[in-house]
């Protein structure tokens, strides 16, 4: 029975009998233009739509380059609850 944990066949059954149980996730993002690996994943909002895009050192640095005038002539927005309906 053992051996069949030790090889991974049944870890739920280990977890439930005590044994220590460990998982390991890796997460790879990658560019969602040209599908290179990225370093960041961006949000953003417009429009009242908020969206993410992962993208590399270069796409990034060109959506920020492409928003700066935009970003310096806008006005900052703090955000506000939304009264919950009752």
């Amino acid at each position: 029975m053992w051996d069949k944990w030790i090889g991974g066949h049944d870890l739920q059954a280990a977890a439930h009998y005590g044994f220590m149980v460990a998982t390991r996730r890796i997460v790879t993002l990658h560019d969602d233009l040209d599908g290179t690996d990225a370093e960041e994943t961006v949000v953003f909002s417009v429009d009242g739509n908020n969206y993410e895009i992962d993208l590399n050192s270069s796409h990034n640095k060109e959506l920020r380059d492409a928003l700066r005038p935009f970003i310096a002539a806008a006005r900052t927005v703090k955000r506000t609850r939304r009264a919950r309906n009752r």
